[in-house]
């Protein structure tokens, strides 16, 4: 089991979680979807593959 606390932690060494207004848009994203299990995924492959697709057709920073 992976803590939002871990995600968010991840996030920040890949250069996430900044303020994009001083430092730049960072390529780190983070989605997150409140309330699911690993199995969510499964049952609502629509909204996952929004999420996916957005992530991997932005453009490169």
């Amino acid at each position: 089991m992976v803590r939002l606390e871990h995600a968010v932690r991840f996030l920040q060494l890949r250069g996430g979680d900044v303020n994009g207004d001083f430092d730049g848009v960072p390529a780190s994203q983070l989605a997150v979807f409140p309330g699911t299990t690993h199995f969510f995924g499964l049952a609502r492959t629509s909204l996952v593959l929004d999420v996916v697709l957005g992530f991997l057709d932005a453009p490169a920073g």
